[in-house]
């Protein structure tokens, strides 16, 4: 996965896709860091590309940003409504939100 992130740029139509599966999967195994700089970019990159700006949020939950972890669930929610990740953030604790 890294590579194809790696041969691509935020030009290419599945750039965004890739990057965001690729931070959902360090997510996953506790590459938090490597996440974060990833979904950084992106979003500097693509700032409309909701999925990034939810799955920074769960990075930022993980690292107990909370503050910032809501700001980034709602700017999701904005560009897309139906974003479900970032709906069960800002619901609250009892709710688990995967990348």
């Amino acid at each position: 996965m890294q590579k194809a992130v790696d041969m691509s740029d935020h030009r290419d139509i599945d750039y965004d896709y890739r990057t965001v599966n690729l931070a959902a999967l360090d997510i996953q195994i506790g590459r938090l860091d490597d996440a974060m700089k990833l979904l950084n970019h992106d979003i500097a990159e693509s700032p409309n590309y909701s999925r990034s700006w939810s799955n920074r949020a769960v990075v930022r939950l993980k690292l107990g940003q909370i503050a910032e972890a809501r700001e980034d669930a709602r700017t999701a929610l904005a560009l897309d409504p139906s974003n479900l990740q970032a709906r069960s953030i800002l619901e609250g604790p009892n709710s688990s939100p995967l990348p």
